[in-house]
């Protein structure tokens, strides 16, 4: 900005200070509106509390919608840096695809008779485990070195993780608390718990 004003005055410092402000209201709505709807679709699934499962009578998850902005604004302003906003997003892609990956082989390892709707060979097991391994090294270099990757300090790693654990304390409530059934690590193999192969 300072090269900009010097170059060119005051004036297209402030037009670019607009536009700045402005891509920065348009990211905040667009992640919470998917947060929101993400937040709607993970409360009827029965993972995080029961009252994210409403819709407004526009057919919006109002409540979902005011939460996600709720936790946007407050690490927008806790944390150091507006690119350190990038680390709690990043973070928690990261661990959803360790989890979505090793979800797959564990899967294909304790119940190979599933149904699936999508058969893979046996090779693209390697490829998953190749994925997860990168993935790995990837979210553990990435959150303990965040300086190196521009995303400040370790303080923002400890934001971000608080943010991802507040989603655990969501589940605990909902299952322990709202729906009344144990908490256990693995479920029991049930006829009625088997997926559906044509979801």
């Amino acid at each position: 900005m300072l090269l900009v004003e010097r170059a060119f005055g005051g004036w297209l410092t402030d037009i670019l200070i607009i536009v700045v402000v402005a891509a920065l209201l348009l990211s905040m709505i667009a992640a919470s509106a998917d947060g929101g709807r993400a937040v709607y679709g993970i409360a009827k699934q029965g993972l995080t509390l029961r009252q994210f499962e409403r819709l407004n009578r526009f057919g919006e998850p109002a409540r979902a919608l005011t939460v996600d902005m709720a936790v946007n604004i407050l690490v927008v302003l806790v944390v150091s840096s507006p690119v350190a906003i990038l680390l709690a997003a990043n973070l928690g892609y990261m661990v959803c695809t360790i989890f979505a990956v090793s979800g797959f082989l564990l899967l294909r390892r304790d119940r190979p008779d599933w149904p699936r709707p999508i058969k893979l060979r046996p090779a693209w097991k390697l490829v998953a485990w190749v994925v997860l391994i990168v993935d790995v090294v990837i979210t553990v270099v990435g959150a303990t070195h965040p300086e190196e990757a521009g995303y400040g300090s370790i303080r923002n790693t400890v934001i971000a993780l608080c943010v991802l654990a507040l989603s655990m304390v969501f589940y605990v409530a909902r299952r322990v608390w709202q729906d009344k059934l144990p908490l256990r690590w693995r479920d029991r193999d049930d006829e009625n718990e088997r997926p559906n192969a044509s979801l």
